[in-house]
């Protein structure tokens, strides 16, 4: 079985074969990056998008978190050629809200895909929006991440 390590809210971490990457996440975005060769994963949980000259906590924010993210993997030994295609998951509308289009998870989301574009990094699979948060588990020995969520069939991406 492997070792469960959890990436909590706005944070960030990096694994290796026999363990698993866990977050549980709502309007908030886990992004996942994966070195199939050196079988190292990452995954950081973003609140939002941008930090706006905040420099509080940069696995916070979209824009502070992938650069945070690209460097751990980096220094953990993966390859940056290898580290050009992402897993996203999250985004769910936990509240009602007023004006849809401008809700914090779709924003999220807009932005998360904005800001991977960037850096060139492609989402190869991605579980967003909906109106329920999700449990996030990533199986850096495969690559494979299962996102399980509240009245529906869990999902591999």
């Amino acid at each position: 079985m492997n070792q469960i390590i959890r990436v909590p809210i706005a944070g960030a971490n990096v694994g290796r074969a026999g363990e698993t990457l866990f977050t549980v996440v709502g309007s908030c975005i886990a992004i996942m990056l994966y070195d199939k060769e050196r079988m190292l994963g990452g995954m950081v949980h973003i609140m939002l998008g941008y930090a706006k000259d905040r420099k509080d906590n940069p696995a916070k924010y979209a824009d502070t978190g992938i650069p945070l993210l690209l460097k751990m993997m980096q220094e953990a030994g993966a390859a940056p050629h290898r580290l050009g295609r992402a897993k996203i998951s999250g985004g769910g509308e936990m509240f009602d809200v007023l004006n849809k289009e401008d809700s914090v998870s779709r924003n999220n989301i807009k932005e998360v895909k904005e800001l991977l574009g960037q850096h060139n990094i492609q989402i190869i699979a991605s579980d967003c929006g909906g109106k329920a948060g999700r449990r996030i588990s990533f199986d850096v020995s495969t690559g494979h991440v299962l996102v399980s969520m509240q009245d529906r069939q869990d999902i591999l991406l």
